[in-house]
């Protein structure tokens, strides 16, 4: 009976310990230290927050609309055509012995200089020519003048130019025409640099103007 007793006691002895292991708390691992050298940022929390005392930020404003401008009229149009026009000019000679001036030109050369037309007439006297000179103040883009004293002897060449002080630059050299009836004059002269068709419709509104200012 003493021998089943001290085993008994000894199992239960030996079961206790096994317990008391399995019972006790587990050793933490300890964090790595961190390298010397490095540095540790946190962010505070102030940063990260939004800021709800901040006022709000304004609303983007509205893009401008863009007004479309109504179509031209036609005086506009008109004036358009003439302002991207290159400068023409046209002379016609008349039974009472004047020649009316009608040019068109871009309105951009009015602001270049003083604009002109420079009619010279050249008159056979005997054995010498007889010369004059006249100029005629260019104020519009589009308009015409009439030059009298000019009988039928007399040669005519007109031009259109620019003068700057005492210099004057030509740009476009007149053609000449008689006004014969109907609607198409009657070609005296054309310079060669451009074709005829062209100081056909020149002429053609010169004709125009000239009737309706008759």
């Amino acid at each position: 009976d003493h021998e089943v007793a001290r085993e008994l006691k000894v199992r239960l002895l030996s079961e206790d310990r096994e317990a008391s292991k399995r019972r006790a708390p587990r050793a933490e691992t300890p964090a790595p230290e961190a390298e010397s050298g490095s540095v540790s940022v946190s962010t505070p929390l102030s940063e990260s927050a939004p800021d709800l005392s901040a006022p709000p930020e304004p609303a983007p404003a509205p893009e401008p609309v863009q007004e479309i401008p109504p179509p031209p009229g036609p005086n506009q149009a008109a004036a358009s055509k003439v302002a991207a026009r290159a400068p023409a000019i046209a002379a016609l000679s008349t039974a009472d012995g004047s020649v009316y001036v009608y040019w068109e030109i871009p309105a951009s050369l009015l602001e270049r200089g003083l604009a002109l037309v420079r009619v010279a007439t050249f008159r056979a006297r005997g054995t010498s020519v007889e010369q004059t000179t006249r100029d005629l103040p260019v104020t519009t883009a589009q308009g015409s003048q009439r030059v009298t004293g000019i009988d039928g002897e007399t040669f005519v060449r007109a031009v259109f130019g620019v003068q700057h002080g005492e210099a004057f630059s030509p740009l476009a050299v007149a053609s000449l025409a008689r006004v014969a009836g109907g609607d198409v004059p009657a070609p005296l002269f054309r310079p060669r640099w451009a074709p005829d068709r062209a100081f056909e419709a020149i002429e053609r509104r010169a004709l125009g103007a000239f009737l309706g200012r008759a």
